[in-house]
């Protein structure tokens, strides 16, 4: 199976190559790469009865997962650490703002567990939940984002 970034690789296009790692969004552009044709700049455009060109489908050529990781294969030691850590299939996370109906609940085990928290995030203790059709385990996280605080972009 794909992981996070090698997906990236697999279904966005040249023009989206900023949100890949940079050793490998070359891959994405250079005439010489390997695996230029998973990245043509022309296309056609199946409307299927549709008007316009935006609501039909793309008719892109097949990705072949094994080329795909051979050509990435040389530039994983390129990755920065962040980027290793982003292409890690890791627990799903659940974002809430002050307005959700579950931020009370998230909040609160955050300040339960007050000076704790590290060893809680490190033993991955988990809190059943269930609210608004989100049923699962919630597990306390290292880099959350308190009250008032920003979530930077990768």
């Amino acid at each position: 199976p794909f992981r996070p970034l090698e997906q990236l690789m697999g279904v966005f296009p040249a023009a989206s190559s900023q949100h890949v790692p940079k050793p490998w969004a070359t891959l994405m552009s250079d005439p010489f790469s390997p695996i230029i044709d998973f990245y043509p700049t022309d296309f056609k455009i199946d409307l299927n009865g549709k008007k316009f060109a935006w609501q039909g489908v793309a008719l892109l050529p097949f990705v072949d997962e094994n080329r795909l990781f051979k050509a990435l294969e040389p530039y994983y030691k390129e990755l920065t650490q962040a980027e290793i850590q982003r292409n890690i299939r890791g627990h799903d996370r659940l974002y809430v703002s002050t307005g959700n109906s579950s931020y009370s609940f998230v909040l609160g085990l955050y300040e339960a567990a007050g000076g704790e928290a590290r060893r809680l995030v490190q033993q991955q203790q988990a809190y059943p939940f269930r609210a608004d059709g989100v049923r699962g385990d919630v597990l306390l996280s290292a880099d959350c984002v308190c009250q008032g605080g920003q979530l930077s972009s990768p």
